[in-house]
């Protein structure tokens, strides 16, 4: 069936089928070949001695591979498997398991545009020159910007790949938009939210430590009376002819960041799956598959559940 991967699904089968050939010329259990081959989280990070394409070096930042194979290995109930296995044959059935661990690249560069900007309706907007391909990009980039703006995720806007609002942008693929795109929204929303506090300090004549942001507005802590919205804040730095701002606050309410890694960084996991074969037919039907997959900090679980998922069904 149709699937992307660049090579990786040919590769992991190869790699998958020759650990299988070596537990059956070992002895050992397939899991077992795996577990002792797996880099341990004591080794971090892993260099390879390969290179990239690229010429970068290939390094396993972090990750604890055996602990994600442990975690399988529960959830599959593999140590009963061969019960089950059993039961099945003696009622003409034929139960198989299949097991895969595999690591993958993720963030590539080699940067990404991400622009913050508080209208003088105290409207905000996110620029980007990453693309959205299906998969919940503007919810995630709206949420790294609002964490920061002290704001719900619906109030921010995000307009992606539009060369009319961003000179400079990559686009979308190679599992890179979190990481490139979502690093330089958050380091954009970073410097709007100083300045948003900056300016609000001036205003409010108060100290910038002792205000917090909440709903689009900027209060003093613990006086509730007291407070401007971004509105108001973004209208102060959007200048009136013939007056000077504020010592130290530049025009405008808005910030822009090109994020570029050094390097990419690595996901992890293990999948298994328990299947039934129809010895007259070859037809093969799933009972059981377990997936445990390590994305690191998720920015939105349901949206990366939704993701494994779907990557599996395809």
């Amino acid at each position: 069936t149709s699937m992307r991967g660049a090579g990786h699904p040919q590769g992991c089968f190869t790699m998958e089928r020759l650990l299988d050939r070596i537990a059956q010329a070992s002895g050992k259990d397939r899991a077992e070949i795996r577990r002792i081959n797996l880099i341990r989280p004591e080794q971090m990070p892993f260099e390879q001695p390969l290179l990239t394409q690229a010429g970068q070096k290939i390094v396993y930042d972090s990750g604890d591979y055996v602990k994600c194979q442990a975690d399988l290995m529960a959830a599959i109930e593999y140590e009963s498997f061969p019960e089950r296995q059993r039961a099945a044959r003696a009622e003409g059935r034929y139960l198989g398991i299949g097991l895969a661990n595999y690591v993958k690249p993720t963030g590539r560069g080699p940067f990404e545009t991400g622009l913050v900007r508080i209208g003088t309706s105290g409207k905000i907007s996110v620029y980007t020159g990453g693309v959205a391909m299906g998969q919940g990009f503007h919810t995630a980039m709206a949420q790294i910007c609002a964490d920061q703006l002290g704001v719900s995720p619906k109030d921010v806007t995000v307009i992606a790949g539009d060369t009319d609002t961003v000179s400079m942008g990559i686009g979308g693929f190679a599992s890179r938009l979190s990481v490139c795109a979502g690093s330089s929204i958050h380091l954009a929303s970073v410097e709007v939210r100083q300045k948003v506090l900056s300016i609000a300090a001036n205003l409010l004549e108060a100290s910038a430590e002792d205000l917090e942001l909440i709903d689009g507005k900027v209060f003093v802590k613990g006086v509730p009376g007291m407070s401007v919205g971004f509105a108001e804040i973004a209208d102060a730095v959007a200048g009136i002819p013939g007056v000077s701002l504020p010592d130290g606050i530049s025009a405008g309410l808005e910030a822009e960041a090109n994020f570029q890694p050094e390097n990419v960084t690595y996901a992890n996991g293990a999948h298994a799956a328990e299947v039934e074969v129809d010895p007259g037919t070859g037809a093969v039907k799933i009972t059981r598959y377990v997936v445990v997959h390590d994305s690191g900090r998720l920015i939105n679980p349901m949206l990366v559940d939704g993701q494994v998922q779907g990557g599996v069904t395809l």
